[in-house]
């Protein structure tokens, strides 16, 4: 072991140096953490599993295992890799968004971000705003602005674009504008469109 797992586990090199690799295990029953172990020793790959540092806390790691010799006898080194913040913020991260997803479902409130450019590159659209549109998302997964427009009720489609470019125009400013829907299904929904253009970290 190296100081990095020292540093990680908890233990000192001595201690972890004594010990069974089912001891790190965090596993319901022992037979759980031999057949996980097994499969290690059967297939050189990789994987996410779960171990308990020295103070009892669970550990996530992605480990990776490497056939070799060493001092003339067959071995096989185990790298592992700390995921345990990274998996948190995910975690955090998807029930934010699963939040934020039925927070729009019921007030009807849906969201899109559209790049701006020469290239008609697709937009990102919340599920709500497929469910206002009478789309599925995974028929118009690629639906662009342009698209959209062809939604938007004729009449109404000079507001939407006049009030795109007052978006572009004032930067960082909304604009409201209200139009008509006419969804695939003939049916019109009226809607409230808030157009905000903002700037990347980059300065694009």
């Amino acid at each position: 072991v190296n100081q990095a797992m020292c540093d990680v586990y908890g233990y000192r090199q001595a201690e972890l140096s004594r010990m069974a690799v089912l001891e790190l295990e965090v596993a319901e029953t022992a037979a759980e953490a031999k057949g996980r172990l097994a499969l290690s020793l059967a297939t050189p790959t990789r994987w996410a599993w779960r171990h308990r540092r020295k103070d009892g806390s669970p550990i996530e790691v992605d480990i990776t295992a490497q056939d070799l010799e060493f001092q003339g006898r067959r071995a096989r080194l185990f790298l592992a890799v700390d995921t345990t913040a990274r998996n948190r913020a995910a975690s955090a991260l998807q029930e934010s968004e699963a939040n934020l997803a039925r927070a729009q479902r019921i007030a009807h409130l849906g969201s899109f971000q559209w790049p701006l450019g020469p290239d008609p590159a697709p937009c990102i659209w919340s599920d709500e705003v497929y469910r206002i549109l009478g789309l599925t998302k995974k028929e118009h997964s690629n639906l662009t602005l342009a698209g959209f427009f062809e939604l938007v009720h004729p009449d109404d489609r000079p507001g939407l674009q006049a009030a795109q470019a007052s978006a572009v125009e004032m930067m960082m400013q909304p604009v409201e504008c209200e139009h008509r829907v006419e969804r695939p299904d003939g049916t019109v929904r009226h809607v409230r469109t808030t157009l905000v253009v903002t700037t990347t970290s980059g300065g694009e």
